[in-house]
């Protein structure tokens, strides 16, 4: 898969993270936040086969709500060739991966927000 607008699809897989890492997602973070103020729907397509919608004045009203109490980002695990086996049973993690290795809590950039609307849970970059 090439970088944005880009074709470096044999590009070095790990140039290319870096490039999106600390240039495209830079770019489009600041984009985002150029018209966030406008954006009438907030799209989650975190879950596959499973978008959820909800519209941008009620997904402001949340973030709004979120700065004026405690809150917490959603865990972020992620599985690696050592140790992890101490995080899959005090964390309540997938049984069937190997090990995890890494896990990030309170790291904007890795973690994330849930909001609930109703009976549908949305879940937004922590960057929001």
């Amino acid at each position: 898969m090439p970088n944005f607008k880009q074709d470096n699809d044999d590009e070095d897989v790990l140039k290319k993270i870096k490039r999106n890492f600390f240039i495209e997602w830079r770019i489009a973070d600041k984009h985002k936040m150029d018209i966030f103020e406008n954006i009438d729907y907030f799209l989650d397509s975190n879950q596959e086969g499973n978008p959820k919608i909800v519209t941008g004045n009620a997904l402001r009203s949340a973030l709004k709500k979120t700065t004026q109490r405690p809150f917490r980002l959603v865990p972020y695990f992620d599985p690696g060739v050592w140790g992890g086996q101490w995080m899959k049973k005090n964390c309540d993690l997938d049984e069937k991966q190997n090990n995890y290795a890494w896990s990030f809590d309170g790291v904007p950039e890795e973690n994330s927000l849930y909001f609930r609307f109703g009976d549908t849970r949305i879940e937004i970059p922590a960057m929001d």
